[in-house]
């Protein structure tokens, strides 16, 4: 995962529109929303407070994917959101960056607790890539989401399980 620039917009935007886009907060079918939106992005960035990620698969050897690591400033607690893969990106990819979020908010920053964000019902692909993994857990639900989040001991306890699967590995100059 990298940082994304405004070179990257068009990516964003592209990804964001697809079918498997179709599970996040609408955006604008306008891509100069979306650099609008990347101006203020860029704000909370400067301030470490978000950070907008392109996933890049090693496999592939290009960008496959989009996620945000959000609420970094807090001193307890942290988020992440806004996950899109491309179809074809290899297998496993998503639990690989999810524990990566883990890991920088459990290890890297020290954090207690990721979350807790929505799930929609709808949406079994995310919620099954939450029991495979085994740390996050539905902590509550309205009518149309889980809502779930992930506390630091259950990710110590899970993530040397991921890490033998070559999962959530972070490198020094995080």
């Amino acid at each position: 995962m990298r940082p994304a620039t405004i070179d990257d917009v068009p990516y964003i935007f592209d990804i964001r529109h697809s079918e498997r886009g179709q599970w996040l907060n609408a955006t604008s079918p306008d891509i100069a929303d979306q650099y609008s939106y990347f101006e203020s992005y860029e704000m909370r960035f400067n301030a470490s407070d978000e950070v907008y990620f392109i996933i890049f698969d090693k496999k592939l050897g290009r960008d496959t994917g989009i996620v945000r690591m959000t609420r970094i400033s807090e001193t307890e607690n942290f988020g992440w959101e806004g996950l899109v893969m491309e179809p074809e990106t290899t297998p496993g990819c998503a639990i690989d960056v999810s524990a990566t979020i883990y890991s920088l908010g459990f290890e890297l920053l020290g954090r207690n607790e990721c979350g807790p964000w929505k799930v929609l019902k709808s949406n079994s692909r995310v919620m099954k890539m939450h029991e495979v993994m085994g740390v996050a857990k539905k902590r509550d639900e309205d009518i149309l989401n889980w809502i779930v989040s992930v506390e630091r001991e259950d990710f110590l306890d899970g993530i040397e399980k991921l890490r033998k699967r070559g999962f959530g590995r972070i490198h020094d100059e995080w």
